[in-house]
């Protein structure tokens, strides 16, 4: 049976889930035709970071990346795929067994375009967050940023690191990268899952509005006093943006 949820597909396997994550991106490189400026290393690893982190959201573990590259692999197409082995790494995998895929070698391309998709794997077990409490807080994890921004703010946004330390905590109950639709879709998206409505309480409302680009921030639902905690443990900007509280 294939379900989807959210922005994965999974596959049932009896007590053991195949899940399948992924991104693209276009126009955005070093060659002619791009419309964003960016080197080949930044381009593959945020594609490539943009489908590990919805797999490690929900808690699954990644398995293989497969990488398609609208360009050719010789000198431009390697520095894309460093970017691609180098997130691969963080994820914890080796990226020289972790990774297949292929390349354009047949015609010259004037702009760049690649697609990643990750394969992982997750107990059933584990699947779906059930809300416990009748309120949680929702915050911020990060900073949504768009096109330059992300090369020039990297300092402020999510890290593979960061996910894999929030899922650790329990107070966290549930984590959702943030992608080109923003903040406010992925927390209705959430909410709706939970089960729970969402309450917006926020100084600046314009910044849940914002697209996140390629995952550069991530909604979490928290225990209500666990905001100071969550500050501490990362070194990326929390923002409060409001409460999740159980339908009735």
């Amino acid at each position: 049976m294939i379900e989807k949820y959210r922005d994965i597909s999974i596959i049932d396997f009896s007590d053991r889930l195949l899940t399948i994550a992924c991104d693209s991106c276009g126009g955005v490189g070093l060659l002619d035709g791009d419309t964003v400026r960016a080197d080949g290393f930044n381009v593959g690893y945020h594609t490539a970071f943009v489908a590990l982190a919805e797999t490690m959201a929900i808690g699954a573990e990644p398995l293989l990346i497969v990488d398609t590259l609208s360009v050719s692999l010789e000198s431009y197409g390697k520095s894309i795929l460093y970017g691609i082995k180098s997130a691969t790494e963080e994820a914890g995998l080796d990226s020289n067994k972790s990774i297949t895929g292929s390349s354009e070698e047949n015609f010259i391309v004037q702009s760049t375009g690649i697609g990643v998709t990750v394969l992982g794997q997750l107990n059933k077990a584990d699947f779906k967050p059930k809300p416990l409490e009748t309120s949680y807080d929702v915050v911020v994890i990060g900073t949504p940023l768009v096109g330059d921004e992300v090369i020039q703010r990297k300092s402020e946004i999510l890290t593979l690191a960061a996910i894999k330390n929030l899922l650790r905590q329990n107070y966290v109950l549930d984590l959702v990268p943030v992608g080109s639709k923003g903040i406010l879709y992925e927390t209705n998206q959430m909410s709706e899952t939970l089960g729970m409505n969402f309450y917006e309480n926020t100084l600046t409302p314009d910044l849940i509005r914002k697209s996140a680009g390629p995952s550069t921030c991530a909604v979490a639902a928290i225990n209500t006093d666990q905001l100071k905690n969550i500050m501490k443990l990362i070194d990326i900007p929390v923002s409060l943006i409001g409460t999740f509280k159980k339908q009735r």
